[in-house]
């Protein structure tokens, strides 16, 4: 259980920074076409 809670927190944690990285990206290309969806 506890191991699986680890996995569990470690991909969250990978795919968050993913996603970051990914929209740092995408503003840096189209900085004009941000939307504010909310966080």
């Amino acid at each position: 259980v506890f191991a699986a809670m680890l996995i569990l927190a470690v991909v969250a944690i990978v795919a968050e920074s993913l996603v970051t990285w990914l929209e740092n990206r995408l503003i840096r290309w189209r900085p004009n076409a941000i939307t504010d969806i909310g966080l």
